[in-house]
């Protein structure tokens, strides 16, 4: 007598039962902290104080990132939120090397730091290292705010 087919749910407990029973590691696909950047736990469960500003070195090295799409600002954009939390009037690029207007907040994350920041780049470095993310480029000294709208508390001010 030969067994009947399990359904793909059915396999897939039993193949957990037997990892339990074994004691072999279960691998869960975790992603990391839009906040500090650290695996296991979300932006709204994370216990790392970040700070809400500082500054970059002339010569620092970041790389263009993406947001998570819950952060939504109510400043009328990025560079405005920039701006109004920096207290940096600066309107040039910060990207090493572009004395363009500055007309964007960038999201980006510092080599040697924790969280995702804004710094205000022209809209061509923008648009051309936000195609690409994870690219790295070396910046002017400049002020950075974070981007995380639920440290800033952007419609608090």
């Amino acid at each position: 007598m030969h067994k009947p087919m399990q359904s793909y749910a059915q396999q897939l407990v039993d193949s957990l039962i037997d990892s339990f029973k074994y004691h072999q590691p279960i691998l869960i696909h975790m992603v990391n902290c839009g906040a500090c950047g650290a695996s296991g736990h979300t932006v709204r469960t994370c216990r790392t104080p970040l700070k809400k500003t500082g500054s970059l070195r002339s010569g620092a090295t970041v790389a263009h990132c993406k947001h998570p799409k819950s952060w939504r600002c109510s400043c009328g954009g990025w560079i405005h939120h920039y701006r109004k939390f920096s207290g940096s009037n600066r309107t040039t690029c910060c990207k090493e090397g572009c004395s363009n207007k500055a007309e964007d907040g960038a999201h980006v994350r510092r080599i040697r730091g924790k969280g995702i920041v804004l710094i205000p780049l022209c809209p061509t470095c923008n648009r051309s290292w936000a195609q690409r993310p994870g690219r790295k480029f070396k910046v002017n000294k400049c002020k950075w705010v974070n981007a995380n709208t639920k440290i800033s508390r952007c419609s608090e001010r």
